[in-house]
């Protein structure tokens, strides 16, 4: 598998179907009856799928930060939550007024 110029989700949507398919065939198996290169290479994936996620997870929040429109949603959601207090409350309204 070549993972290197992939999209993050293309590389998550190919692990993810490989992580599947080795899981599947250590079905009803015992942890002595698999192969140890499955077992290194379903960790692999595992090591793998997560850098990814946290780089998907990394862009997505750089992106938030730099745009005032995904912010303010994330302000509302709070909000509802009633977990916008304070600074962050501040900057809502102010956020607001400027949108409006």
């Amino acid at each position: 598998m070549q993972y290197r110029n992939q999209p993050i989700n293309e590389k998550l949507a190919e692990l993810s179907s490989r992580q599947n398919e080795l899981k599947k065939s250590q079905e009803g198996k015992k942890q002595d009856e698999i192969p140890q290169a499955e077992k290194d290479e379903l960790s692999d994936i595992e090591k793998k799928s997560s850098e990814e996620k946290s780089k998907k997870l990394g862009i997505l929040s750089e992106y938030a930060s730099k745009n005032s429109t995904i912010q303010q949603l994330i302000d509302l959601a709070l909000l509802q939550n009633n977990m916008l207090k304070g600074e962050a409350l501040t900057k809502f309204v102010k956020r607001s007024i400027n949108l409006i």
